[in-house]
């Protein structure tokens, strides 16, 4: 009840809060990413010392969140560490933010789980059930933030191990991630620490280079950025609002910031290979129909696109993209899915050597950018952006992680098609494939096959949309093209 008091209050005086001061861009001096586009991010401390706000830029193409913005520079900084926690259907949020010469913060930075076991309504050893709960790390909990809080060492980020993805609900314990202040590794010179919920709140504020910046009703996973953004960060003691610092800082030279280019992102498909794509949106995920009965093509990799501040369920993500395909047949008991089927050639029969009535147990599994490899998960899970969901059929007893090594070597598209407005393709790198020409309600209407390293063929010239599909030793080149 404290939070929503103190929630409420925030909201109905936060319209006192003075007007920011403009961020200047040709100032900013600490950037990471590269693109057209350019982003500040800016974060005001409040911690008792003189006012001000640290400010950095972010660059980047096509689609980018206050997440993104955020997780970027944390990893390209040598003096910003973040703490944010997965907590829902709407992403991540912010819980704690520090500031440290060479990320020195770690070395003091710990959490008090004596005192957040006692405090919070999320149940460490036996799921409350009444918050949504689903799980409990119990006495492993003291080891697995210190594991978090370690590996920020050389990514910037406290990835919070307690999340709503891994027990149901998150442990909104923030208030209890402290900096031992008796640790010979503190200088309190230099080091800003500042997390909370109940007893403080990092309040987010959005606008441009050209407007000042308002309370943002989206998290910052939701806040679709454009050029010129601004997302202003500001801790709240005590749940006070506070005014923007007139003291913008864009060099931070006692902290001797400076940006180095981290190591990409790397993920389990390769998302520019995927050629067809269900849905629209600028948020974008994979998903995986994987056999596992020896056939080929064994893994089958479709993309997924949506837009809004919400995330859907993994069943809705799934059945979507099996219902967009024709060539898939699928028998369930309720909303059980018991076997699958897949007429590989698209020739309207399926075969003794296609996938025919592949049943077992149909698992989920998911590897997420903050993450190392893949976790079984439930269908209720909610599919983040740039999320890769893998359906895969199971024996009983096999619950061992999928392996996508194969599928990113050869069973993803390899070769290079450019389609033409008249029906005309260009295909390279598909000697020995044999493609089929796929009509939208799924009916073949043309084949052919690849005899050289690239050929150029027309193979429909009347209009519509047809899928490209050809497959060659279980590799597999899938696109989706026009006919004007």
């Amino acid at each position: 009840m404290k939070k929503i008091s103190n929630i409420c209050i925030f909201l109905l005086t936060a319209c006192t809060v003075h007007a920011a001061p403009q961020v200047d861009f040709n100032k900013i001096q600490h950037w990471t990413g590269e693109g057209e586009n350019e982003a500040a991010l800016v974060v005001q401390f409040n911690d008792g010392t003189e006012p001000r706000a640290c400010v950095w830029g972010y660059r980047w193409d096509g689609y980018a969140s206050g997440e993104d913005m955020m997780r970027a520079v944390a990893r390209a900084s040598r003096s910003l560490t973040v703490l944010i926690q997965y907590t829902g259907s709407m992403g991540y949020t912010l819980d704690g933010v520090g500031l440290s010469k060479n990320r020195s913060l770690t070395d003091c930075l710990y959490f008090d789980f004596d005192e957040a076991k006692d405090a919070v309504s999320f149940d460490y050893f036996t799921p409350n059930t009444m918050m949504g709960q689903t799980g409990a790390p119990g006495w492993d909990t003291p080891e697995m933030c210190a594991a978090a809080i370690e590996k920020s060492r050389t990514t910037g980020i406290i990835d919070h191990p307690i999340n709503a993805r891994r027990y149901g609900y998150p442990a909104y314990d923030y208030d209890y991630w402290k900096v031992d202040t008796d640790s010979k590794y503190h200088d309190p010179a230099l080091t800003c620490w500042q997390a909370g919920w109940y007893d403080g709140y990092w309040s987010y504020w959005v606008g441009s280079d050209d407007s000042e910046p308002t309370y943002s009703g989206l998290g910052m996973s939701s806040r679709i950025l454009e050029n010129g953004s601004v997302d202003w960060w500001n801790y709240n003691p005590e749940m006070t609002p506070q005014d923007p610092a007139e003291n913008l800082d864009y060099a931070l030279e006692e902290y001797a910031e400076e940006m180095t280019e981290p190591a990409p992102y790397e993920y389990a498909v390769d998302f520019g290979s995927i050629g067809t794509w269900i849905g629209n949106g600028e948020k974008f995920a994979a998903v995986v129909v994987q056999f596992n009965d020896g056939k080929t093509p064994a893994n089958l990799v479709y993309g997924y696109r949506w837009s809004g501040g919400w995330d859907n369920r993994a069943s809705e993500v799934v059945n979507a993209v099996l219902a967009s395909d024709s060539r898939f047949t699928v028998e369930r008991d309720g909303t059980a899915i018991r076997a699958i089927s897949y007429d590989s050639n698209g020739d309207g029969s399926i075969s003794d050597s296609e996938h025919q009535n592949v049943t077992g147990n149909w698992n989920l599994y998911a590897s997420y950018t903050d993450s190392d490899g893949f976790e079984k998960v439930s269908d209720g899970t909610f599919v983040n952006p740039r999320m890769v969901l893998v359906l895969s059929c199971r024996n009983d007893g096999d619950d061992s992680i999928p392996d996508l090594s194969h599928c990113a070597e050869s069973e993803m598209h390899r070769g290079k098609v450019e389609t033409h407005a008249d029906g005309t393709l260009s295909i390279s790198e598909c000697e020995g494939y044999e493609f089929t020409i796929i009509s939208t309600s799924g009916s073949p209407v043309a084949s052919f096959s690849c005899r050289e390293g690239s050929m150029t063929v027309r193979p429909v010239s009347t209009p519509g949309i047809y899928i490209l599909y050809g497959v060659s030793k279980g590799n597999t080149i899938i696109k989706k093209y026009l006919v004007r």
